[in-house]
C-alpha cells in the first residue's frame, strides 16, 4: 500500500530534478549565447575603431606620424 506512494514520490522528485536541470542548462546556453554575441559586437567595434584610426592617420598625413617635428622645424 505504501510502495506506490513511495514510487510516485520518487518519480515526482526525478521529474522535478530533470526540469530544474533543463532550466539551468537552458539558462547557461542563453548566457553563453549572449557572451558570444557580445564578443562579436566587441570585435566589430574594435575593427571599426581601427578603420577610423587608419582613416584619420591617412587624412592627417605623414607629419602627424613624425616623432620629432620640433627638431626638423628648428633645422
Amino acid at each position: 500500500m505504501l510502495a506506490p506512494v513511495i514510487v510516485a514520490a520518487a518519480i515526482a522528485a526525478l521529474i522535478t530534478t530533470l526540469v530544474v536541470q533543463d532550466r539551468r542548462r537552458a539558462a547557461r546556453y542563453a548566457a553563453l549565447s549572449r557572451t558570444g554575441q557580445m564578443a562579436v559586437v566587441n570585435a566589430e567595434l574594435e575593427a571599426e575603431h581601427a578603420r577610423i584610426q587608419v582613416t584619420a592617420e591617412a587624412y592627417a598625413g605623414p607629419h602627424a606620424l613624425d616623432p620629432t617635428p620640433g627638431i626638423r622645424n628648428a633645422l
